[in-house]
C-alpha cells in the first residue's frame, strides 16, 4: 500500500473529506491523484496541520492511522535523543558533571 493510500485511511478514520485534508494541509487538491511517493516537505505539512497522523504507518504501514490519545511526539530527532539520555541517566543514577561531585 502506498504512502497516500495510507493517508486515505487516516482522512476515513477522521471522517474528513479529501479537500478538507488537502485545504487544512496546504496541499493541492490534485494530491490524491498522483501515485508517486510523498516527499519529506509534504510530510511536515501534514504532521503540522494533523498532529494525530502516525508518520510511521504513512511512510512504513506500521502502527494504525491515528496516533493513540496522549501520545507524546518529539518535534525533533534531537529532543528525542536528549530526553532519552535524561532518563537513562535517571534510571541509572548517574550525575551530570556538574553536580559539582569533584571528588578524585
Amino acid at each position: 500500500m502506498s504512502s497516500r493510500k495510507r493517508i486515505i485511511k487516516y482522512i476515513e478514520a477522521k471522517g474528513i473529506s479529501r479537500i478538507q485534508f488537502t485545504e487544512c494541509a496546504g496541499l493541492p487538491r490534485s494530491f490524491f491523484c498522483n501515485n508517486s511517493g510523498v516527499s519529506a516537505s509534504t510530510l511536515e505539512r501534514i504532521r503540522k496541520a494533523y498532529p494525530d497522523i502516525d508518520l510511521d504507518y504513512i511512510i512504513m504501514g506500521v502502527g494504525s492511522p491515528v496516533l493513540p490519545r496522549g501520545y507524546k511526539r518529539y518535534p525533533t530527532l534531537a529532543s528525542a535523543l536528549n530526553s532519552i539520555a535524561k532518563m537513562m541517566s535517571e534510571l541509572t543514577g548517574e550525575r551530570d558533571s556538574q553536580d559539582g561531585d569533584d571528588t578524585e
